[in-house]
């Protein structure tokens, strides 16, 4: 998918704040993720957090998946505890009803509680040093660290949804819509996947699944 002049500037921001990171970790042998990367794992909280007061599981409970890759992207959202927050419970029919959710996601990542200083944080900014964070804070994006596979690191609400900072930058419109003629595949994809699952027998484990395809 080709990414937009306001993409590509916000891409440059939060790899500037990468750079910064690895000023301060000059041993460490990570590499700046990019655009799709952040805006799957910054979408991904908020629907742990639309899933949860859907389904009843709590958030902590749930984990996260993200992939990215040239034949496709995606996220993955589970629970493999063996107790009862690992029952297959309403998580795995959240799928069926993904385009609610993005919906409710959306709503919880326009405002958060802490803008306008959330929206406007610089991922360079060295008085803050948080340097893998756009607009992104323990009012919005930040979850539980054991449901989060990059410890609440790599996080951009501007990326997913408009903020009060105006970037142009999001994904996912203001009007609730996502702004790609994906979404109706995304669903369709969702619905065969579900299926080919249950045919290799996954919903047997004790282990949920929620799939949200994204390209």
């Amino acid at each position: 998918m080709e990414k937009s002049a306001s993409v590509q500037k916000r891409e440059t921001q939060l790899n500037q704040g990468f750079t910064a990171w690895q000023r301060k970790h000059p041993g460490s042998q990570a590499v700046f993720l990019g655009a799709t990367y952040v805006l799957l794992h910054s979408l991904s909280p908020l629907l742990i957090t639309a899933v949860s007061l859907e389904c009843g599981y709590a958030a902590s409970s749930i984990r996260e998946r993200i992939y990215v890759s040239d034949a496709g992207s995606g996220i993955l959202l589970y629970t493999g505890s063996p107790d009862a927050e690992g029952t297959l419970g309403g998580l795995a029919a959240v799928g069926r009803r993904i385009e609610e959710h993005l919906r409710t996601a959306i709503e919880l990542g326009r405002l958060c509680s802490n803008d306008p200083v959330c929206a406007q944080h610089g991922p360079d900014n060295r008085q803050e040093e948080r340097f893998l964070h756009g607009a992104a804070c323990h009012g919005c994006l930040l979850i539980a660290e054991t449901s989060c596979e990059r410890r609440n690191e790599y996080l951009d609400r501007a990326l997913v949804v408009p903020t009060v900072e105006g970037l142009g930058a999001e994904f996912l419109s203001r009007g609730n819509s996502v702004k790609s003629p994906l979404v109706s595949l995304s669903t369709a994809a969702l619905m065969e996947l579900s299926e080919a699952l249950r045919e290799w027998g996954v919903w047997r484990h004790h282990t949920a699944l929620s799939h949200c395809a994204i390209t």
